[in-house]
């Protein structure tokens, strides 16, 4: 049964290293720092909803956001009407078989240590977005089961969405340092998701007007999301239009998957 705790960052980094020692997450991930923190956010059936049909919505358009190298993204994650605000720290590696098929193993934190409860398999089609279980070592009844289908869609989602915040963290040199010398891994860069705007621009109503004004005056519209969808240029031309954040500090921002392709391409 699960412990409803959670751990500290630089404990779920000391545990990826140990991940990756026992073959659960790719040593590539760690040496290269494709690691997303999502930070704490309540998992509730509105949020899983609303992330599915958001994912949905995106079709085969979605991008991984390291093409077909796996990342792993961390979570902590509290169910609804918990006591005491506890929940549980999760972490999945996404390993991409093409850019529109992955399979997704979600490991969740023990008193002992990570422990494998579920794998998935995630398609992005022309059709939409669609999920298969491979593996379950939880009780079906158990309310945290529904947890890896939801956490994958919000994170993938908010790496294709123009205006998220995504800060990269580098490794800390002089700490990584004094570990080295006690023969200590070296905790790993990474990239910090600011995922309270998302949630509040995913919570709002999607036909909500953008403008002009800053955020916060009486005047200015709620930030919310502008889904991903078609649309039909003068010319007879069609073109893809990302996700956007409106109404968020950094809306002009490209989605984290396009600003990676960026750099790749200099």
């Amino acid at each position: 049964m699960l412990s409803r705790f959670w751990i500290a960052r630089a404990q779920v980094f000391d545990r990826l290293n140990e991940m990756s020692t026992q073959g659960h997450v790719p040593r590539g991930v760690l040496d290269e720092g494709r690691i997303f923190d999502l930070g704490t956010f309540e998992i509730s059936d509105d949020l899983h909803g609303r992330a599915f049909s958001t994912v949905h919505g995106l079709r085969n358009h979605v991008g991984q956001p390291f093409e077909t190298h796996p990342w792993v993204y961390t979570m902590n994650v509290i169910s609804p009407g918990s006591d005491n605000g506890k929940g549980t720290t999760v972490v999945g590696c996404v390993t991409p078989s093409t850019e529109t098929s992955v399979t997704v193993t979600k490991f969740a934190a023990l008193d002992g240590g990570f422990v494998s409860t579920e794998s998935f398999d995630f398609m992005h089609s022309t059709d939409g977005f669609f999920a298969r279980k491979l593996a379950s070592v939880m009780s079906p009844t158990d309310p945290k089961s529904g947890m890896t289908p939801t956490c994958y869609p919000l994170a993938i989602a908010i790496l294709n969405t123009r205006g998220c915040e995504i800060e990269r963290q580098g490794a800390p040199k002089r700490q990584n340092k004094s570990r080295a010398r006690k023969g200590k891994p070296e905790r790993p860069e990474h990239y910090r998701v600011n995922t309270n705007e998302y949630l509040v621009a995913l919570r709002a109503p999607s036909t909500s007007s953008s403008g002009d004004t800053e955020l916060g005056s009486r005047a200015s519209p709620l930030p919310h999301l502008r889904r991903a969808h078609e649309r039909v240029l003068p010319s007879g031309n069609r073109i893809w239009v990302q996700s956007a954040l409106v109404n968020v500090r950094r809306e002009g921002d490209l989605a984290f998957v396009d600003r990676r392709m960026g750099y790749t391409k200099v």
